[in-house]
C-alpha cells in the first residue's frame, strides 16, 4: 500500500510540473505581442494538453469500457504530437500542412479502434501508442537534424537527444510488448523497461518543452537581428548588418583562399532626380536599381544600401569576374525604365571595383576604402563607368 501511494505521489508531482511547464508556455503566449509568434506556441500548448489527458487516460483504460477508452485516449495522444509538429512546422517553415491532413491520422485511429464487433488485440492497444510516440520522436527528431544539418545550436542539439532518447525508449516498449506481451501495468509492479518509459512519458514532454520554448525565442532573436540589420526601402542588408556580415565574409574567403570582391555603386545624379520628382521618386529609383543589382549577382553575394543613394557589394569573384560582374551591373540598371507619374525614369551607375589581398590582412573598411577610391574615380572619368583597381595598386 505504500508503494501504491509513493508511486501516485510521485506520478501526481510529475504531472505538477508538467502542468507548470504548460503555464508558462500559456503566460509567455498571451504576452507575445506579434499575432504569428503566438501562432507558433499554441499548437504546442494544444498538443501538451492532449498529452496529458492521453497517458492518464490510457494507463487507466480497464474494464468494459477499456478499449473505447483506450480508442479515445491513442486518438488525443496522436492529436498531440500532430499538434506539436505542427508547432515545428511554424518555427522551421511558417506553413503548417492543412488541418484535414493534421487530423486525418487520429481520426482513422479511432475509426478503426471503435468498429462495432471488431475483435482489438490487448497488446495492439497497448502498443499503438508508443508506436505514435516512436515515430513522433524519430519525426521531430529527423527534422531538427534536416533543418539544422550544418550548424545546429546548442538547444537544437539537446533537443534532439532528447527526441533520440524517446525514440529508443519507444521502441524497447514496443519490443516488450511483442515479445512478453506485457500490456498493462500497474505502479505497484512495474518491469524496468515499463519505468523508464513511465519517466520518458513524464519527462520527455516537459524537456521538449523547453527546448521548443528557447528554439521559439532564438527565432524571434534572429528575426529582430534581422530587421536590425535590413535597409527598410530596398530590403537590402543596411550598413550595420553589411559590415557585421562582410567582416565574417572576408575572414572566410581569406581562410578559404577565395577570391573576393568588393564594389562601391552609387547612383549617377540621383539629387537631380529627387529636386525633380521628389523623394518618392527618388525612392522608386533605388528600390529598382537595388532589384537590378539584386538580378546580376548571385543568391550568395553580400549587398546592402551603404548609405543614401550608395550601395556596397561583395561577391566570390576574381578581377577579370569583378569587372564583368560590374558591366552586367551597369547594363542592367541603364536598360532600366521606371515610371513615375506618367514619365519613365532612367538612370546610370558608377562603381567602382576593389580586389581582397589576403597576404595584406586588411580589414573590410580598408578594402570598401579602396573600392570607394576607384568610384570616385569613376566619377571623375565621366559618369556611367566602372573602374578597378589593379593588383599591384597601392
Amino acid at each position: 500500500m505504500a508503494a501504491l501511494s509513493i508511486a501516485w505521489v510521485a506520478l501526481l508531482a510529475l504531472f505538477g510540473l508538467l502542468a507548470l511547464a504548460l503555464a508558462v508556455l500559456l503566460r509567455i503566449a498571451r504576452r507575445e505581442r506579434r499575432r504569428d509568434e503566438r501562432d507558433r506556441l499554441r499548437p504546442w500548448i494544444r498538443g501538451l494538453w492532449l498529452q496529458m489527458l492521453a497517458w492518464p487516460a490510457f494507463a487507466l483504460a480497464t474494464g468494459a469500457a477499456g478499449a473505447p477508452a483506450a480508442a479515445l485516449a491513442c486518438g488525443m495522444l496522436l492529436g498531440g504530437y500532430v499538434e506539436q509538429g505542427r508547432a515545428l512546422e511554424r518555427l522551421f517553415v511558417g506553413r503548417p500542412s492543412p488541418a484535414a491532413v493534421r487530423a486525418l491520422g487520429p481520426l482513422l485511429v479511432l475509426a478503426l479502434m471503435l468498429l462495432p464487433g471488431l475483435d482489438v488485440d490487448p497488446r495492439l492497444t497497448a502498443a499503438l501508442p508508443w508506436a505514435a510516440a516512436l515515430a513522433a520522436a524519430l519525426w521531430f527528431g529527423l527534422r531538427l537534424h534536416l533543418r539544422n544539418a550544418r550548424r545546429p545550436s546548442e538547444v537544437e542539439r539537446a533537443t534532439m537527444v532528447v527526441f533520440a532518447v524517446g525514440a529508443a525508449i519507444a521502441a524497447l516498449r514496443l519490443a516488450e510488448i511483442g515479445l512478453t506481451g506485457r500490456a498493462a501495468w500497474t505502479p505497484t509492479a512495474l518491469a524496468p523497461i515499463q519505468a523508464l518509459a513511465l519517466l520518458y512519458v513524464l519527462v520527455a514532454p516537459l524537456l521538449a518543452s523547453v527546448g521548443f520554448l528557447l528554439m521559439h525565442q532564438e527565432r524571434q532573436r534572429q528575426r529582430l537581428e534581422r530587421v536590425a540589420a535590413s535597409d527598410p526601402l530596398t530590403a537590402t542588408f543596411n550598413r550595420t548588418g553589411f559590415l557585421k556580415h562582410g567582416a565574417r565574409v572576408l575572414r572566410r574567403a581569406r581562410y578559404m583562399r577565395m577570391p573576393l570582391a568588393a564594389m562601391m555603386i552609387d547612383v549617377d545624379h540621383f539629387k537631380h532626380i529627387n529636386d525633380s520628382f521628389g523623394h518618392a521618386a527618388g525612392d522608386a529609383v533605388l528600390t529598382a536599381v537595388a532589384r537590378a543589382i539584386e538580378a546580376s549577382v548571385r543568391p550568395a553575394d553580400l549587398l546592402a544600401r551603404y548609405g543614401g543613394d550608395e550601395f556596397a557589394l561583395l561577391c566570390a569573384a576574381d578581377e577579370r569576374q569583378a569587372r564583368a560582374i560590374a558591366e552586367r551591373i551597369g547594363r542592367e540598371v541603364r536598360a532600366l525604365r521606371i515610371e513615375w507619374e506618367g514619365q519613365w525614369l532612367r538612370t546610370t551607375l558608377s562603381i567602382g571595383v576593389a580586389q581582397a589581398r589576403h597576404d595584406a590582412e586588411e580589414t573590410l573598411e580598408q578594402l570598401l576604402r579602396e573600392a570607394d577610391r576607384q568610384l570616385y574615380a569613376a566619377k571623375l572619368d565621366g559618369r556611367d563607368r566602372s573602374a578597378v583597381a589593379l593588383a599591384d595598386d597601392d
